[in-house]
């Protein structure tokens, strides 16, 4: 009989202690997502604080290049700046990321849509008829990085 009851006493003991191991990896995940998740949302905010910042810079500039008769705009370049300003740009924002404007009201001398890139972020902005302001920030992850050289 006492066989028995040590047998069942320790059939018991392994049940809760798969029982606490299971509850234990469940709340481990569970962490690391909730980590993932905030840690990803705090850097995009941060992405979009360094947009902002790209932007305004673009536009303090633009005024000083519409008073020498110029743009910060260069539809001739792949990214959309003229010469320097760039470099002018990421000294006055601090910024490291890569800038790109997209399209450009050479009337108005106003950037209405841009791309910030940083790291994993991508911060879109666009400006619609009405003159109003919308932001877009997208997490990014490479899956393939391909090169087919011949």
């Amino acid at each position: 009989m006492e066989g028995m009851q040590e047998k069942e006493l320790k059939k018991k003991q392994r049940y809760k202690i798969r029982k606490m191991i299971v509850i234990f990896m469940f709340l481990l995940i569970f962490g690391a997502v909730v980590f993932s998740y905030f840690h990803i949302t705090t850097q995009g905010r941060l992405a979009l604080r360094e947009g902002k910042n790209v932007k305004l810079a673009l536009e303090m500039l633009d005024v000083e290049y519409y008073g020498r008769q110029k743009s910060v705009y260069d539809p001739e370049k792949k990214n959309g700046l003229a010469e320097g300003v760039e470099k002018r740009v990421y000294g006055i924002a601090a910024q490291t990321g890569k800038t790109e404007i997209l399209s450009y009201d050479k009337k108005e001398h106003k950037i209405l849509s841009m791309v910030y890139e940083k790291e994993h972020y991508r911060v879109v902005y666009q400006c619609d008829e009405s003159g109003n302001d919308r932001w877009k920030v997208d997490y990014l992850i490479t899956i393939f990085d391909y090169s087919d050289n011949k």
